[in-house]
């Protein structure tokens, strides 16, 4: 195993550098910061799923633990990090609830309309999954 992901695991996750811009005396003010990217329990997987089907600050309400207030001070470059630390540690975990639920709603459509949203739902699934498989040019 990468050092570096057995690493992850016993610590719950990574942290990662953030930037964040807050209001200080009338003045916007740039801080760097750090956060913790959290490496969700496999048991937990129904909780990546859903916020995967949600979107993206729920996914990085979810990967962080903070609230929306926070995460509305983070730059777009960091918020975007957030998504790819979050995904790299996650997704495959959320994908496989999100891809449990297709296959039951596929098992009892009586109508057939729903084939063709879970064929277009697991490709972008899958693309996702390769997104953030792929290494980062950041790191």
């Amino acid at each position: 195993m990468d050092p570096k992901r057995e690493l992850e695991i016993l610590n719950g996750g990574c942290e990662i550098e953030i930037e964040r811009e807050v209001k200080e005396g009338g003045k916007l003010v740039r801080l760097l910061d750090k956060v913790f990217i959290r490496d969700i329990p496999a048991r937990e997987r129904a909780a990546i799923g859903q916020a995967l089907a949600t979107g993206e600050a729920a996914e990085a309400q979810l990967y962080t633990g903070k609230d929306q207030a926070w995460l509305d001070t983070l730059t777009h470059e960091s918020f975007d990090r957030i998504i790819e630390e979050g995904q790299r540690l996650n997704l495959t975990k959320g994908s496989g609830w999100l891809k449990a639920r297709a296959r039951v709603a596929l098992a009892t459509d009586t109508t057939g309309r729903l084939r063709e949203v879970a064929e277009r739902a697991n490709a972008e699934i899958e693309a996702r999954i390769a997104s953030a498989s792929a290494p980062s040019s950041s790191t």
